[in-house]
């Protein structure tokens, strides 16, 4: 019995296998062109040249460019770049944005 308890525990934790981390062409191909949508409401939209807008409630303008096989922005007038690891979710309809110390931002594609 207790090992019956123990399958059925691990069956409900979330599969992370499913998910794939992106090498720098996938990143780019995950981005490039995409709408994202997040939990919080904020949409991010990536053009195909290097720039995107966040907006919630108000617009910023940021660039992205990936560098290695990681996602990298930059939000004026700030001049520091942020980079993150990517990983696709196994639906094919979310990708998740992992920074260095571990948090994850997930957003999910508005059209694809």
């Amino acid at each position: 019995m207790r090992g019956l308890m123990l399958i059925v525990a691990l069956a409900a934790v979330p599969a992370r296998a499913e998910e794939a981390r992106l090498d720098g062409e996938a990143v780019a191909a995950a981005v490039s062109g995409q709408i994202l949508a997040y939990e919080d409401g904020t949409l991010q939209v990536f053009g195909a040249d290097d720039e995107t807008i966040f907006d919630f409630r108000t617009q910023s303008l940021g660039h992205w460019e990936v560098r290695g096989n990681r996602y990298c922005a930059a939000w004026p007038p700030a001049e520091a770049w942020a980079c993150y690891e990517v990983t696709a979710g196994g639906d094919g309809r979310s990708i998740a944005f992992i920074a260095p110390d571990g948090s994850t931002r997930t957003g999910q594609y508005v059209r694809r």
